[in-house]
């Protein structure tokens, strides 16, 4: 005995969720837009960094868990970069800005051609800048004498 209702409920789940997908992906888009905008803010001086990365900071956590959801793991490999790239850093290099808005492009081609099959996340993810570490300039040489007891 089959029911009229066979594949109904599934159906316009499936068309729910693809609203949903196209939503995020607007907001993604929208968000993207205003952190370029307060890049070019702090190139400009109009801005400090330290909340660009709190902005930043703050819209990958929210496409990190997301796009996992909609089934976009580029993004979300992306905003995770990101995030680690920005984590625990107190000071920023120069580059820093540079950095960011390499990511904010990569997350912005992902966003406007969400459903490319053919691309690969390690290529994708070994083309972002490393994450930002002890900056060498900071470092002293000293010459230590060391004695080894034994």
């Amino acid at each position: 005995m089959q029911s009229n209702m066979d594949g109904v409920y599934a159906k316009g789940v499936g068309e729910i969720v693809d609203q949903l997908r196209a939503e995020f992906l607007d907001e993604v888009k929208d968000t993207l837009e205003k952190l370029t905008f307060s890049i070019d803010e702090v190139r400009h001086e109009r801005n400090d960094i330290k909340v660009l990365v709190e902005e930043v900071q703050r819209a990958t956590m929210s496409f990190k868990g997301q796009a996992h959801n909609y089934d976009l793991a580029a993004l979300a490999t992306v905003a995770a970069r990101c995030e680690d790239y920005l984590a625990n850093v107190k000071n920023y290099p120069p580059r820093t800005l540079d950095d960011i808005q390499t990511y904010v492009d990569c997350m912005i081609d992902i966003a406007e051609k969400p459903d490319i099959e053919e691309r690969d996340i390690s290529h994708l993810v070994h083309e972002l800048p490393a994450k930002v570490r002890l900056d060498a300039s900071i470092l002293e040489v000293r010459n230590v004498e060391v004695l080894l007891v034994m």
